[in-house]
């Protein structure tokens, strides 16, 4: 199955892909939609995709309360970008 992006492709390292316009885009998003799309081999060995939307996300930000992470706390990202626990590193902490 292929994942479907409607949205505005930027390109951070291509300048002609951006304006100077400081402001956000404005897109019609939900929280069903499409964050990323997160590759895998899992324990299969076989390449896959994962979608992660953006309702994954929040979920991860707002709902910490099974970890006792304070302001005190320093994290160490742990994974490898490319991993899909990065998701954790990234928006959980």
């Amino acid at each position: 199955e292929e994942a479907e992006f409607k949205g505005v492709i930027v390109l951070a390292d291509e300048e002609e892909s951006y304006h100077a316009d400081a402001r956000n885009l404005a897109l019609p998003l939900d929280s069903a939609a499409m964050a990323n799309l997160t590759y895998t081999s899992g324990t299969t060995g076989t390449p896959k995709g994962n979608i992660v939307t953006h309702a994954n996300i929040l979920r991860t930000v707002k709902e910490t309360n099974y970890l006792s992470i304070t302001e005190q706390d320093t994290i160490l990202g742990l994974s490898n970008y490319v991993f899909d626990a990065f998701m954790f590193d990234m928006f959980g902490s």
